[in-house]
């Protein structure tokens, strides 16, 4: 009986295995397709990457990563690194700007006015750490 149904539904020809899968290359690039971004997560620029944390849950991490942490010292050998990372989240905000999603926007401002901030103290100051002199013997 298995057998007669199988031929029956073969006859109407549905089981194509040679036909190819669907073309997903959206996943397989290397590049980020925010527009496909589903609505419930952010995308905030972090260092080296982005963050896709559902919205609805909050992170200290994401906003700050390691610039107000006591540990974190910064010299002006790393401004052309603070100069990369503006720069990656300025683009990270005309996308969010461009797609409508505010809570990137805001989000990725946010996290822009502490490189900013920090990368001011450092030109004015020149090494900025919490603990100061305590780090060296």
């Amino acid at each position: 009986m298995l057998y007669q149904k199988w031929n029956e539904t073969e006859k109407l020809n549905l089981f194509q295995p040679e036909v190819a899968s669907p073309d997903n290359d959206h996943q397989n690039t290397e590049e980020i397709h925010y527009e496909l971004v589903r609505k419930n997560l952010d995308a905030v620029r972090v260092p080296f990457g982005v963050c896709f944390k559902p919205s609805k849950i909050s992170c200290k991490s994401q906003m700050n990563i390691c610039l107000d942490c006591a540990s974190f010292c910064s010299t002006k050998d790393n401004l052309p690194e603070y100069e990369e990372e503006i720069k990656h989240v300025t683009e990270q905000i005309k996308i969010g700007e461009r797609l409508g999603r505010e809570e990137w926007v805001y989000k990725n401002k946010e996290y822009l006015e502490n490189l900013q901030k920090k990368k001011d103290r450092i030109l004015q100051e020149g090494l900025v750490h919490k603990t100061g002199k305590l780090r060296e013997e």
